[in-house]
Protein backbone atom coordinates (compact mmCIF):
# COMPACT_ATOMS: atom_id res chain seq x y z
CA UNK A 1 0.00 0.00 0.00
CA UNK A 2 1.33 3.44 -0.93
CA UNK A 3 0.64 4.87 2.54
CA UNK A 4 3.14 2.42 4.03
CA UNK A 5 5.89 4.59 2.51
CA UNK A 6 5.13 7.38 4.99
CA UNK A 7 7.60 7.35 7.91
CA UNK A 8 6.41 8.23 11.45
CA UNK A 9 5.14 11.80 11.37
CA UNK A 10 2.80 14.32 12.94
CA UNK A 11 2.16 16.42 9.83
CA UNK A 12 2.35 15.96 6.05
CA UNK A 13 3.55 19.02 4.12
CA UNK A 14 2.39 18.63 0.51
CA UNK A 15 4.14 20.78 -2.11
CA UNK A 16 1.53 21.66 -4.74
CA UNK A 17 2.44 22.35 -8.36
CA UNK A 18 1.65 25.79 -9.77
CA UNK A 19 0.15 24.00 -12.77
CA UNK A 20 -1.46 21.05 -11.00
CA UNK A 21 -4.88 20.12 -12.38
CA UNK A 22 -5.45 16.70 -10.77
CA UNK A 23 -6.77 17.98 -7.44
CA UNK A 24 -9.11 15.05 -6.84
CA UNK A 25 -6.44 12.39 -7.38
CA UNK A 26 -3.85 14.25 -5.29
CA UNK A 27 -6.34 14.77 -2.45
CA UNK A 28 -7.33 11.11 -2.55
CA UNK A 29 -3.74 9.96 -2.21
CA UNK A 30 -2.98 12.40 0.61
CA UNK A 31 -6.17 11.39 2.43
CA UNK A 32 -5.09 7.74 2.24
CA UNK A 33 -1.78 8.75 3.82
CA UNK A 34 -3.21 10.99 6.54
CA UNK A 35 -6.66 9.84 7.66
CA UNK A 36 -5.87 6.29 8.86
CA UNK A 37 -3.08 7.71 11.06
CA UNK A 38 -4.85 10.90 12.13
CA UNK A 39 -2.09 13.08 10.65
CA UNK A 40 -2.34 16.82 10.03
CA UNK A 41 -1.89 18.06 6.46
CA UNK A 42 -0.48 21.33 5.16
CA UNK A 43 -0.85 22.07 1.44
CA UNK A 44 1.88 24.51 0.43
CA UNK A 45 1.98 26.31 -2.91
CA UNK A 46 4.20 29.02 -4.39
CA UNK A 47 2.93 32.09 -6.23
CA UNK A 48 5.37 34.47 -7.90
CA UNK A 49 2.75 35.98 -10.23
CA UNK A 50 -0.03 38.10 -8.61
CA UNK A 51 -2.29 37.28 -11.54
CA UNK A 52 -2.17 33.57 -10.64
CA UNK A 53 -2.90 34.08 -6.94
CA UNK A 54 -6.71 33.60 -7.14
CA UNK A 55 -6.27 30.34 -9.07
CA UNK A 56 -3.64 29.11 -6.61
CA UNK A 57 -5.87 29.87 -3.62
CA UNK A 58 -8.85 28.20 -5.28
CA UNK A 59 -6.75 25.09 -5.89
CA UNK A 60 -5.61 24.99 -2.25
CA UNK A 61 -9.18 25.42 -1.00
CA UNK A 62 -10.31 22.55 -3.21
CA UNK A 63 -7.54 20.26 -1.99
CA UNK A 64 -8.30 21.09 1.64
CA UNK A 65 -12.02 20.41 1.24
CA UNK A 66 -11.41 17.09 -0.51
CA UNK A 67 -8.91 15.91 2.15
CA UNK A 68 -10.45 17.12 5.40
CA UNK A 69 -12.47 14.76 7.58
CA UNK A 70 -13.19 14.23 11.27
CA UNK A 71 -9.71 12.73 11.81
CA UNK A 72 -7.68 14.92 9.48
CA UNK A 73 -6.95 18.59 10.17
CA UNK A 74 -5.99 20.38 6.95
CA UNK A 75 -4.38 23.79 6.50
CA UNK A 76 -3.24 25.63 3.39
CA UNK A 77 -0.50 28.18 2.77
CA UNK A 78 0.35 30.25 -0.29
CA UNK A 79 3.98 31.36 -0.13
CA UNK A 80 5.34 34.23 -2.18
CA UNK A 81 8.89 32.89 -1.98
CA UNK A 82 10.40 32.07 -5.36
CA UNK A 83 12.26 29.04 -4.05
CA UNK A 84 10.78 25.83 -2.61
CA UNK A 85 13.79 25.41 -0.36
CA UNK A 86 13.23 28.82 1.26
CA UNK A 87 9.50 28.27 1.62
CA UNK A 88 9.84 24.82 3.20
CA UNK A 89 12.63 25.93 5.54
CA UNK A 90 10.37 28.75 6.76
CA UNK A 91 7.53 26.48 7.85
CA UNK A 92 9.18 23.10 8.56
CA UNK A 93 8.60 21.64 12.01
CA UNK A 94 9.87 18.57 13.78
CA UNK A 95 8.03 15.39 12.80
CA UNK A 96 7.07 16.84 9.42
CA UNK A 97 7.22 14.69 6.32
CA UNK A 98 7.49 16.53 3.00
CA UNK A 99 5.55 15.15 0.03
CA UNK A 100 6.41 16.26 -3.49
CA UNK A 101 6.11 15.00 -7.04
CA UNK A 102 8.78 13.17 -9.00
CA UNK A 103 8.31 15.86 -11.67
CA UNK A 104 9.32 18.74 -9.42
CA UNK A 105 12.88 19.92 -10.03
CA UNK A 106 15.09 22.89 -9.13
CA UNK A 107 17.63 24.59 -11.42
CA UNK A 108 21.36 24.03 -10.99
CA UNK A 109 24.22 25.81 -12.69
CA UNK A 110 23.95 25.96 -16.44
CA UNK A 111 20.92 24.20 -17.86
CA UNK A 112 20.95 21.24 -15.47
CA UNK A 113 18.18 20.52 -12.99
CA UNK A 114 18.00 18.34 -9.87
CA UNK A 115 14.96 16.64 -8.39
CA UNK A 116 13.35 18.65 -5.61
CA UNK A 117 13.17 15.73 -3.19
CA UNK A 118 16.97 15.26 -3.34
CA UNK A 119 17.58 18.95 -2.66
CA UNK A 120 15.17 19.06 0.29
CA UNK A 121 16.52 15.87 1.86
CA UNK A 122 20.12 17.05 1.48
CA UNK A 123 19.74 20.71 2.47
CA UNK A 124 17.08 20.47 5.19
CA UNK A 125 17.67 16.93 6.45
CA UNK A 126 13.92 16.20 6.45
CA UNK A 127 12.15 13.01 5.37
CA UNK A 128 10.75 13.37 1.85
CA UNK A 129 8.24 11.10 0.11
CA UNK A 130 7.96 11.27 -3.68
CA UNK A 131 4.65 10.72 -5.45
CA UNK A 132 5.14 8.87 -8.71
CA UNK A 133 2.87 9.15 -11.77
CA UNK A 134 1.71 12.56 -10.59
CA UNK A 135 0.33 14.26 -13.70
CA UNK A 136 0.99 17.86 -14.52
CA UNK A 137 -0.73 19.88 -17.19
CA UNK A 138 -0.81 23.46 -18.37
CA UNK A 139 -3.70 25.43 -16.86
CA UNK A 140 -6.45 26.56 -19.20
CA UNK A 141 -6.37 30.27 -20.08
CA UNK A 142 -9.12 32.31 -18.41
CA UNK A 143 -12.34 32.83 -20.34
CA UNK A 144 -12.92 36.34 -19.02
CA UNK A 145 -11.68 38.03 -15.88
CA UNK A 146 -15.20 38.48 -14.49
CA UNK A 147 -16.27 34.90 -15.19
CA UNK A 148 -13.06 33.43 -13.81
CA UNK A 149 -13.21 35.51 -10.64
CA UNK A 150 -16.86 34.67 -10.04
CA UNK A 151 -16.28 30.93 -10.43
CA UNK A 152 -13.05 31.14 -8.45
CA UNK A 153 -14.87 32.71 -5.49
CA UNK A 154 -17.46 29.93 -5.19
CA UNK A 155 -15.16 27.33 -3.53
CA UNK A 156 -14.23 29.89 -0.84
CA UNK A 157 -17.89 30.53 -0.09
CA UNK A 158 -18.62 26.80 0.05
CA UNK A 159 -15.65 26.12 2.34
CA UNK A 160 -16.63 29.01 4.64
CA UNK A 161 -20.27 27.92 4.84
CA UNK A 162 -19.43 24.29 5.57
CA UNK A 163 -16.81 25.34 8.12
CA UNK A 164 -19.52 27.16 10.07
CA UNK A 165 -21.85 24.17 9.65
CA UNK A 166 -19.17 21.74 10.87
CA UNK A 167 -18.50 23.94 13.90
CA UNK A 168 -22.19 23.58 14.77
CA UNK A 169 -22.07 19.82 14.24
CA UNK A 170 -18.95 19.60 16.45
CA UNK A 171 -21.01 20.88 19.39
CA UNK A 172 -23.34 17.86 19.21
CA UNK A 173 -22.77 14.77 21.37
CA UNK A 174 -20.25 12.44 19.73
CA UNK A 175 -22.75 9.69 19.06
CA UNK A 176 -23.41 7.85 15.74
CA UNK A 177 -25.56 10.75 14.49
CA UNK A 178 -22.62 13.13 14.97
CA UNK A 179 -20.31 11.03 12.78
CA UNK A 180 -23.01 10.58 10.12
CA UNK A 181 -23.64 14.33 9.94
CA UNK A 182 -19.94 15.17 9.86
CA UNK A 183 -19.22 12.66 7.08
CA UNK A 184 -22.20 13.86 5.05
CA UNK A 185 -21.13 17.48 5.36
CA UNK A 186 -17.62 16.64 4.15
CA UNK A 187 -18.91 14.62 1.20
CA UNK A 188 -21.42 17.27 0.14
CA UNK A 189 -18.78 20.00 0.52
CA UNK A 190 -16.32 18.08 -1.66
CA UNK A 191 -19.00 17.36 -4.27
CA UNK A 192 -20.04 21.01 -4.54
CA UNK A 193 -16.44 22.14 -4.88
CA UNK A 194 -15.78 19.61 -7.62
CA UNK A 195 -18.88 20.87 -9.44
CA UNK A 196 -17.45 24.39 -9.27
CA UNK A 197 -14.10 23.17 -10.59
CA UNK A 198 -15.74 21.34 -13.50
CA UNK A 199 -17.92 24.35 -14.27
CA UNK A 200 -14.86 26.58 -14.44
CA UNK A 201 -13.10 24.15 -16.77
CA UNK A 202 -16.20 23.90 -18.99
CA UNK A 203 -16.46 27.66 -19.29
CA UNK A 204 -12.79 27.89 -20.24
CA UNK A 205 -13.15 25.20 -22.90
CA UNK A 206 -16.27 26.88 -24.26
CA UNK A 207 -14.44 30.15 -24.76
CA UNK A 208 -11.46 28.38 -26.28
CA UNK A 209 -13.56 26.58 -28.93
Amino acid sequence: MEGDLIPPARRLVVLVFDAEDAEMELARRIWLFASPRGLDVLYLSLSSDPGEEPLARRRLATLAALTRDARTRVETMLSFDRDWLVAVRRIAQSQDVIICSSEQTVPLRGHKRQSLDQVLACELQVPVVVLLNHTRSTPHPPATAATRHALGALPYLIVAWFFVLQLQIAQLPHDPAYYVLMCLSVLIEAGLIMMCVHSEDSVDRGFDS
